[in-house]
């Protein structure tokens, strides 16, 4: 999932299953209005077009974006671990 700010020079990649940011990319450093965002088909670069009549293609460090996911997930699976560990009396 990809955001941009308000003034239109930053934006931030998000991972769409935890909504944890893996990415801030620079558009500019002036205000500018974002007609669009498009990920490509693999996922590993977006398109941005604005009112000044440019075109930004960035790369996307999708190793980054995995690496992020999986210790989410491994994170997310040891806090439930530990959780069933205080409420399930009989566990040992």
């Amino acid at each position: 999932m990809a955001t941009t700010s308000e003034k239109g020079t930053l934006i931030r990649i998000f991972l769409s299953e935890t909504g944890q940011q893996i990415q801030e990319l620079r558009r500019g450093a002036e205000k500018a209005v974002i007609y669009s965002l498009a990920f490509n088909h693999s996922g590993d670069r977006i398109a941005c077009s604005s009112d000044k009549g440019t075109v930004h293609v960035f790369f996307i460090d999708s190793k980054k974006a995995v690496l992020e996911y999986e210790n989410s997930r491994r994170s997310m699976a040891m806090e439930e671990h530990k959780k069933e560990e205080t409420t399930n009396k009989k566990h040992t």
